[in-house]
Protein backbone atom coordinates (compact mmCIF):
# COMPACT_ATOMS: atom_id res chain seq x y z
CA UNK A 1 0.00 0.00 0.00
CA UNK A 2 2.80 2.43 0.94
CA UNK A 3 4.52 1.81 -2.43
CA UNK A 4 1.28 2.50 -4.32
CA UNK A 5 0.73 5.75 -2.42
CA UNK A 6 4.27 6.93 -3.17
CA UNK A 7 3.90 6.15 -6.88
CA UNK A 8 0.61 8.06 -6.88
CA UNK A 9 2.22 11.10 -5.19
CA UNK A 10 5.24 11.11 -7.51
CA UNK A 11 3.03 10.86 -10.62
CA UNK A 12 0.79 13.67 -9.39
CA UNK A 13 3.76 15.86 -8.50
CA UNK A 14 5.34 15.37 -11.94
CA UNK A 15 2.08 16.50 -13.53
CA UNK A 16 2.04 19.63 -11.35
CA UNK A 17 5.50 20.62 -12.56
CA UNK A 18 4.56 20.15 -16.21
CA UNK A 19 1.45 22.18 -15.55
CA UNK A 20 3.36 25.09 -13.96
CA UNK A 21 6.06 25.11 -16.63
CA UNK A 22 3.46 26.08 -19.22
CA UNK A 23 3.65 29.65 -17.95
CA UNK A 24 0.07 29.80 -16.84
CA UNK A 25 -1.58 29.38 -20.22
CA UNK A 26 -4.37 26.89 -19.77
CA UNK A 27 -4.08 24.57 -22.76
CA UNK A 28 -6.20 21.48 -22.27
CA UNK A 29 -4.23 19.35 -24.71
CA UNK A 30 -0.91 20.19 -22.98
CA UNK A 31 -2.27 19.21 -19.58
CA UNK A 32 -3.84 16.07 -20.98
CA UNK A 33 -0.52 15.04 -22.52
CA UNK A 34 1.35 15.71 -19.26
CA UNK A 35 -0.98 13.40 -17.38
CA UNK A 36 -0.99 10.72 -20.07
CA UNK A 37 2.81 10.64 -20.15
CA UNK A 38 2.79 9.67 -16.47
CA UNK A 39 -0.06 7.17 -16.69
CA UNK A 40 -0.98 3.80 -18.10
CA UNK A 41 -4.40 5.15 -19.13
CA UNK A 42 -6.84 7.97 -18.42
CA UNK A 43 -10.46 8.56 -19.42
CA UNK A 44 -11.21 12.17 -18.47
CA UNK A 45 -9.12 15.08 -17.19
CA UNK A 46 -9.94 18.54 -15.85
CA UNK A 47 -7.15 20.87 -14.69
CA UNK A 48 -7.38 24.43 -13.44
CA UNK A 49 -4.68 26.83 -12.20
CA UNK A 50 -6.08 29.64 -10.07
CA UNK A 51 -4.07 32.83 -9.76
CA UNK A 52 -5.06 36.41 -8.88
CA UNK A 53 -3.52 38.32 -10.56
CA UNK A 54 -2.76 35.86 -13.35
CA UNK A 55 0.74 37.26 -14.06
CA UNK A 56 1.92 36.10 -10.62
CA UNK A 57 2.71 32.70 -12.07
CA UNK A 58 5.82 34.12 -13.78
CA UNK A 59 6.87 35.35 -10.32
CA UNK A 60 6.66 31.78 -9.09
CA UNK A 61 3.34 32.02 -7.26
CA UNK A 62 0.21 29.91 -7.70
CA UNK A 63 -2.91 30.32 -5.55
CA UNK A 64 -4.19 26.82 -6.17
CA UNK A 65 -4.06 23.92 -8.60
CA UNK A 66 -7.20 21.82 -9.00
CA UNK A 67 -7.17 18.46 -10.73
CA UNK A 68 -10.01 16.03 -11.45
CA UNK A 69 -9.37 12.74 -13.24
CA UNK A 70 -11.73 9.91 -14.09
CA UNK A 71 -10.55 6.39 -14.90
CA UNK A 72 -6.87 7.05 -14.09
CA UNK A 73 -4.61 4.03 -14.47
CA UNK A 74 -1.33 5.15 -12.91
CA UNK A 75 0.33 1.84 -13.71
CA UNK A 76 -0.57 -1.77 -14.30
CA UNK A 77 -2.86 -3.10 -11.54
CA UNK A 78 -3.31 0.36 -9.97
CA UNK A 79 -6.30 2.40 -11.17
CA UNK A 80 -8.39 5.16 -9.56
CA UNK A 81 -11.97 5.53 -10.74
CA UNK A 82 -12.03 9.13 -9.44
CA UNK A 83 -9.30 11.48 -8.26
CA UNK A 84 -10.00 15.03 -7.14
CA UNK A 85 -7.36 17.21 -5.53
CA UNK A 86 -6.65 20.81 -4.68
CA UNK A 87 -3.43 22.40 -3.47
CA UNK A 88 -2.80 25.29 -1.12
CA UNK A 89 -0.79 28.24 -2.54
CA UNK A 90 2.61 27.25 -3.96
CA UNK A 91 5.82 29.22 -4.46
CA UNK A 92 8.56 28.11 -6.81
CA UNK A 93 11.59 29.28 -8.81
CA UNK A 94 9.96 29.89 -12.18
CA UNK A 95 13.31 30.23 -13.97
CA UNK A 96 14.19 26.64 -13.04
CA UNK A 97 10.80 24.99 -13.27
CA UNK A 98 11.78 23.01 -16.39
CA UNK A 99 14.72 21.49 -14.48
CA UNK A 100 12.53 19.96 -11.82
CA UNK A 101 12.80 16.25 -11.07
CA UNK A 102 12.79 13.92 -8.07
CA UNK A 103 16.25 15.12 -7.02
CA UNK A 104 15.89 18.90 -7.52
CA UNK A 105 12.28 19.65 -6.57
CA UNK A 106 13.11 20.71 -2.99
CA UNK A 107 15.43 23.40 -4.39
CA UNK A 108 12.89 24.66 -6.93
CA UNK A 109 9.66 24.43 -4.92
CA UNK A 110 10.07 27.12 -2.27
CA UNK A 111 7.08 26.34 -0.08
CA UNK A 112 5.56 23.36 1.66
CA UNK A 113 3.13 21.33 -0.43
CA UNK A 114 -0.34 20.86 1.03
CA UNK A 115 -2.91 18.87 -0.93
CA UNK A 116 -6.49 17.80 -0.25
CA UNK A 117 -7.41 14.58 -2.05
CA UNK A 118 -10.55 12.55 -2.65
CA UNK A 119 -10.29 9.17 -4.38
CA UNK A 120 -12.73 6.45 -5.38
CA UNK A 121 -11.78 2.90 -6.33
CA UNK A 122 -14.25 0.38 -7.71
CA UNK A 123 -14.45 -3.26 -6.69
CA UNK A 124 -12.75 -4.13 -10.00
CA UNK A 125 -9.92 -1.67 -9.23
CA UNK A 126 -9.39 -3.31 -5.85
CA UNK A 127 -9.39 -6.80 -7.34
CA UNK A 128 -6.68 -5.74 -9.81
CA UNK A 129 -4.53 -4.67 -6.85
CA UNK A 130 -5.02 -7.85 -4.80
CA UNK A 131 -4.16 -9.95 -7.86
CA UNK A 132 -0.90 -8.10 -8.44
CA UNK A 133 2.31 -10.09 -7.74
CA UNK A 134 3.23 -8.07 -4.63
CA UNK A 135 -0.26 -8.38 -3.12
CA UNK A 136 -0.33 -12.13 -3.79
CA UNK A 137 3.00 -12.43 -1.99
CA UNK A 138 1.66 -10.60 1.07
CA UNK A 139 -1.58 -12.62 1.13
CA UNK A 140 0.30 -15.90 0.70
CA UNK A 141 2.53 -15.14 3.68
CA UNK A 142 -0.52 -14.26 5.81
CA UNK A 143 -2.76 -17.29 5.15
CA UNK A 144 -3.01 -19.48 8.26
CA UNK A 145 -1.05 -22.69 7.61
CA UNK A 146 -2.86 -26.01 7.83
CA UNK A 147 -0.07 -28.38 6.77
CA UNK A 148 3.73 -28.30 6.67
CA UNK A 149 4.02 -28.33 2.87
CA UNK A 150 2.28 -24.93 2.36
CA UNK A 151 0.11 -23.67 -0.49
CA UNK A 152 0.34 -21.63 -3.68
CA UNK A 153 -2.43 -19.16 -4.47
CA UNK A 154 -4.50 -19.81 -7.61
CA UNK A 155 -7.13 -17.08 -7.30
CA UNK A 156 -7.91 -14.10 -5.06
CA UNK A 157 -10.96 -11.82 -5.05
CA UNK A 158 -12.42 -9.02 -2.94
CA UNK A 159 -16.13 -8.45 -2.32
CA UNK A 160 -17.36 -5.17 -0.82
CA UNK A 161 -19.99 -5.88 1.81
CA UNK A 162 -22.56 -3.82 3.76
CA UNK A 163 -21.65 -2.10 7.04
CA UNK A 164 -18.12 -1.06 6.03
CA UNK A 165 -16.95 -4.65 5.57
CA UNK A 166 -14.83 -6.49 3.01
CA UNK A 167 -14.60 -10.19 2.15
CA UNK A 168 -11.38 -11.69 0.84
CA UNK A 169 -11.72 -15.04 -0.94
CA UNK A 170 -8.74 -17.18 -1.96
CA UNK A 171 -8.29 -20.53 -3.64
CA UNK A 172 -4.90 -22.19 -3.19
CA UNK A 173 -3.23 -25.35 -4.43
CA UNK A 174 -1.19 -27.57 -2.12
CA UNK A 175 2.23 -28.87 -3.08
CA UNK A 176 0.60 -32.25 -2.66
CA UNK A 177 -0.91 -33.10 -6.10
CA UNK A 178 -4.68 -32.79 -6.32
CA UNK A 179 -5.13 -30.96 -3.00
CA UNK A 180 -6.82 -27.52 -3.11
CA UNK A 181 -8.04 -25.29 -0.30
CA UNK A 182 -10.56 -22.47 -0.02
CA UNK A 183 -9.74 -19.67 2.44
CA UNK A 184 -12.22 -16.84 3.09
CA UNK A 185 -12.07 -13.97 5.56
CA UNK A 186 -14.51 -11.11 6.13
CA UNK A 187 -13.59 -8.06 8.19
CA UNK A 188 -14.43 -4.45 8.94
CA UNK A 189 -12.06 -1.50 8.53
CA UNK A 190 -11.77 1.35 11.03
CA UNK A 191 -9.99 4.66 10.62
CA UNK A 192 -7.73 5.23 13.65
CA UNK A 193 -6.62 8.78 14.42
CA UNK A 194 -6.34 9.70 10.77
CA UNK A 195 -3.01 7.85 10.59
CA UNK A 196 -3.86 4.23 9.98
CA UNK A 197 -6.50 1.78 8.91
CA UNK A 198 -7.25 -1.17 11.18
CA UNK A 199 -8.86 -4.49 10.33
CA UNK A 200 -11.48 -5.35 12.97
CA UNK A 201 -13.95 -8.13 13.77
CA UNK A 202 -12.48 -10.73 11.39
CA UNK A 203 -14.40 -13.91 10.62
CA UNK A 204 -13.08 -16.64 8.36
CA UNK A 205 -13.34 -20.17 7.08
CA UNK A 206 -10.75 -22.67 5.83
CA UNK A 207 -12.26 -25.33 3.55
CA UNK A 208 -15.67 -24.43 4.97
CA UNK A 209 -14.62 -24.75 8.61
CA UNK A 210 -14.41 -21.75 10.96
CA UNK A 211 -10.92 -20.39 11.59
CA UNK A 212 -9.94 -19.84 15.22
CA UNK A 213 -9.63 -16.27 16.45
CA UNK A 214 -5.99 -16.92 17.28
CA UNK A 215 -5.14 -17.64 13.64
CA UNK A 216 -7.31 -14.77 12.44
CA UNK A 217 -5.50 -12.34 14.71
CA UNK A 218 -2.18 -13.43 13.23
CA UNK A 219 -3.53 -12.76 9.74
CA UNK A 220 -4.95 -9.33 10.59
CA UNK A 221 -1.86 -8.20 12.53
CA UNK A 222 0.30 -8.87 9.49
CA UNK A 223 -1.97 -6.73 7.29
CA UNK A 224 -2.50 -4.00 9.90
CA UNK A 225 1.24 -3.32 9.98
CA UNK A 226 1.04 -2.44 6.29
CA UNK A 227 -1.90 -0.03 6.70
CA UNK A 228 -0.08 2.58 8.81
CA UNK A 229 0.42 5.87 6.96
CA UNK A 230 3.20 6.86 9.35
CA UNK A 231 5.41 4.71 7.09
CA UNK A 232 5.22 7.54 4.53
CA UNK A 233 7.20 9.84 6.82
CA UNK A 234 10.44 8.17 5.80
CA UNK A 235 9.74 9.61 2.33
CA UNK A 236 9.10 13.06 3.80
CA UNK A 237 5.32 12.79 3.43
CA UNK A 238 2.76 13.37 6.20
CA UNK A 239 -0.71 12.03 5.38
CA UNK A 240 -3.93 12.23 7.36
CA UNK A 241 -7.02 10.27 6.38
CA UNK A 242 -10.24 12.19 6.89
CA UNK A 243 -12.90 9.74 5.71
CA UNK A 244 -13.31 6.17 4.48
CA UNK A 245 -16.57 4.96 2.95
CA UNK A 246 -17.17 1.39 1.77
CA UNK A 247 -20.19 1.03 -0.51
CA UNK A 248 -21.53 -1.94 -2.47
CA UNK A 249 -19.43 -1.21 -5.56
CA UNK A 250 -16.63 1.17 -4.50
CA UNK A 251 -14.47 2.58 -1.73
CA UNK A 252 -14.11 6.34 -1.25
CA UNK A 253 -11.36 8.02 0.72
CA UNK A 254 -10.49 11.63 1.59
CA UNK A 255 -7.11 12.73 2.88
CA UNK A 256 -4.80 15.67 3.52
CA UNK A 257 -1.16 15.36 2.45
CA UNK A 258 1.68 17.60 3.65
CA UNK A 259 5.16 17.52 2.13
CA UNK A 260 7.59 19.83 3.97
CA UNK A 261 9.96 21.75 1.74
CA UNK A 262 12.85 21.22 4.15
Amino acid sequence: MTKNIMEFLISTFTIFTALMSSGGFIIDSAFTNAIKQNSESVEEIEVRVENVPTHNIVKGEVDSIKLAVRGWGLRENFRLDVLELETDPLKFDFSRIREINRETWREIIQSDINVGIRTVMTEDDLNAIVRSPRALEIISSSIPPSSPEGFELEDVSLDLRPNQRIRLNTIARSQTPGVRVDFSIEFGIELIGGQRLKIVEPQGTFNGRPISQELLQGFTQNLNMRLDLNALQRFGVIARLLQLDIADENIGMSALIHVPNR
